[in-house]
């Protein structure tokens, strides 16, 4: 859930940015943000320690913070 909520974070981004229409804006918007708020408001109700919800959610951003950085250092080689 937090790969696909920073991925929906990382199109609102690039829509601010460019000033354009960024694909996966409206599904980002309305399904994976929404999605994660939820996902972890039910876990954390549910009885899931709150430092493992964290530990998830930072594995989950990781991810899309590192492809980003990879993404950015292979454009800049070419």
């Amino acid at each position: 859930m937090a790969a696909l909520a920073c991925n929906g974070v990382f199109h609102v981004r690039g829509m601010i940015r460019s000033h354009r229409y960024s694909p996966g804006i409206v599904t980002g918007m309305l399904l994976y943000i929404p999605l994660c708020v939820w996902g972890y408001w039910y876990f954390l109700t549910n009885g899931i320690r709150p430092w493992l919800a964290i530990v998830s959610f930072a594995i989950g951003a990781g991810y899309q913070f590192w492809s980003a950085s990879n993404h950015q250092r292979r454009s800049n080689r070419a």
